[in-house]
């Protein structure tokens, strides 16, 4: 299979001179093309790696991407998802790859990060996200975005009828499904598909976690970094009992079902058939994961102490002022008893 592929002769010659030729990479979908940059990270954006989740997709698992035809441009990073500070759009499932490779017969290490955002947030396209040092240091560095909020973890017993197994993890399927592009397509940006460490900060630490733990990424990946976030802690069996941020699917169904009542629907149909601001004015309550049965198969506390879980390395850490965000909401100083 083709992989990266110079779209000019004097590509050498336009490098001593400086100049930014495009470059173009045959995946299994299409030809994408990207500039060249001028320090010699090549960055290709917003390459789809599932199909849009919008309209009856909405609440679905990923599907595989239509193949295109001529060269689709990877100059410009995809859509946020929603819920975003900006320009938000369901059809988000948009990567992004840093490569320094000269060709497609490199085997450069790979890494995937996965950002966070307390599940309700974040996007690739966030510059503390850029690969360029990575790249810089011989890795072939994947972001990706994902589905947030009640786009990504709306449980419902309808949906869980339709899947026959259980819902509200679309947003972690689809990371699944980011990772089985990286192992399809990576080594044509001159990375290692059997080399590939996927690390994430904050809910993506949990992601991360998650992952380590689900038969489905069994095999996605090799070496794993949670940074401020992992999914040890008990699964919550009611919201307003301790537990980790993962909830048990009769939860998480009826957060659901709550959640299409203060929409004013009756079904998930009608649910559908709603535009994407209007779903956002329901309340939904806490967007965590659900223990679906598919992707989170069991307590992850139980999962690990069992040892039921992917032969992964882990790499556990924590970052500086990963909630200084919500500090600027205010303390519950004046309600603490010592």
């Amino acid at each position: 299979m083709a992989g990266i592929l110079a779209t000019d002769a004097g590509l050498a010659a336009a490098r001593s001179c400086g100049e930014a030729l495009p470059i173009r990479i045959q995946l299994d979908s299409g030809i994408i093309e990207g500039p060249e940059s001028s320090n010699g990270i090549r960055v290709f954006k917003g390459i789809p790696f599932a199909a849009p989740p919008v309209g009856d997709l909405r609440w679905k698992a990923p599907q595989p991407v239509k193949p295109w035809s001529g060269v689709r441009g990877a100059g410009e990073f995809g859509p946020e998802p929603m819920p975003a500070f900006s320009k938000p759009n369901e059809d988000c499932l948009y990567l992004n790859v840093w490569t320094g490779a000269e060709n497609d017969t490199e085997r450069r290490p790979v890494m995937v990060y996965i950002y966070g955002g307390a599940f309700n947030g974040g996007a690739s396209s966030d510059g503390l996200y850029d690969g360029t040092k990575f790249a810089r240091r011989g890795v072939v560095l994947v972001t990706f975005n994902h589905r947030v909020g009640v786009f990504g973890f709306l449980a419902h017993p309808e949906l869980s009828g339709e899947s026959g197994k259980g819902s509200g993890c679309y947003g972690i399927q689809d990371q699944i499904a980011a990772l089985r592009w990286v192992k399809a397509n990576i080594a044509r940006f001159g990375g290692d598909p059997s080399n590939v460490t996927v690390f994430g900060q904050s809910s993506g630490g949990i992601s991360v976690s998650i992952l380590a733990q689900s038969p489905m990424a069994r095999g996605l990946f090799h070496r794993a970094i949670c940074q401020s976030g992992g999914a040890m802690a008990p699964i919550r069996p009611a919201l307003d009992k301790p537990g980790g941020m993962i909830v048990a699917l009769p939860v998480g169904e009826r957060q659901g079902e709550n959640f299409l009542a203060s929409l004013g629907v009756k079904d998930i149909k009608a649910a559908r058939a709603l535009g994407a601001d209007e779903v956002r004015k329901g309340r939904m309550g806490l967007p965590w994961p659900v223990a679906d049965g598919e992707v989170i198969v069991g307590n992850p506390h139980d999962l690990y102490r069992s040892g039921r879980f992917n032969d992964t390395p882990v790499l556990v850490g924590c970052t500086s002022n990963d909630g200084g965000f919500y500090s600027s909401f205010g303390t519950c100083e004046g309600k603490l008893e010592y």
